[in-house]
């Protein structure tokens, strides 16, 4: 896909009111990018970045929730969400 989305859906964020992102050069709250423009990006309760390291997320399984692209080598059914292949 040439959508910019695409290649940055398959995400997880905690709960923020203010969370948003520029995309297609209008500001969009994160709600609106998941219900809409990343429909695999997920809002989750309890997700958090365990001492500051971004592969060591907690509150939810990044576990084979991402999604495979060319080039890009992984473990089990699918890419792990995060910066850490487990």
């Amino acid at each position: 896909s040439s959508d910019p989305a695409f290649f940055f859906d398959y995400n997880a964020f905690a709960p923020e009111p203010t969370l948003g992102a520029v995309m297609g050069g209008r500001s969009q709250r994160l709600s609106a990018l998941t219900s809409k423009a990343m429909p695999h990006t997920q809002i989750q309760p309890s997700v958090e970045i365990s001492g500051g390291d971004l592969g060591k997320l907690t509150g939810f399984s990044p576990v084979d929730q991402g999604k495979a692209m060319p080039g890009l080598t992984y473990k089990g059914a699918a890419p792990d969400i995060g910066v850490a292949e487990k």
